[in-house]
């Protein structure tokens, strides 16, 4: 494995045992501690910060042939902002990213075939 896919497949393996533990600490917590209130992401103006990049966007490289495909959306009531792609050649990907109003920061996490 290549030094790139290494450090691509160690942030995606720690992103998803994180996301693992906090669903298990939902799952063991009251139902009021993890319900979230349905209009806060669609009202929080810092989680609208890319919501320019919504749409179905055709992506290409300098000196590559041929094109690939990017389609942008939102999920989860608006919470969760989905990008997925086709690289073409049977190389697809899903990007997910979330802001969080508890540490006033943005969170990602991507993964691909």
């Amino acid at each position: 494995m290549d030094q790139i896919r290494k450090v691509a497949f160690l942030r995606w393996l720690r992103v998803a045992i994180l996301i693992g533990g906090a669903g298990c600490v939902c799952l063991n917590a009251s139902p009021a501690m993890c319900a979230n209130d349905p209009g806060s992401c669609s009202a929080s103006p810092e989680s609208r910060r890319l919501d320019y990049w919504l749409g179905e966007w055709t992506v290409t490289f300098p000196g590559a042939t041929g094109s690939a495909t990017s389609k942008v959306y939102l999920e989860l009531e608006r919470c969760l902002l989905v990008e997925s792609w086709d690289g073409r050649k049977g190389h697809n990907g899903e990007n997910l990213f979330a802001y969080s109003s508890d540490d006033k920061h943005w969170h990602a996490m991507f993964a691909d075939n």
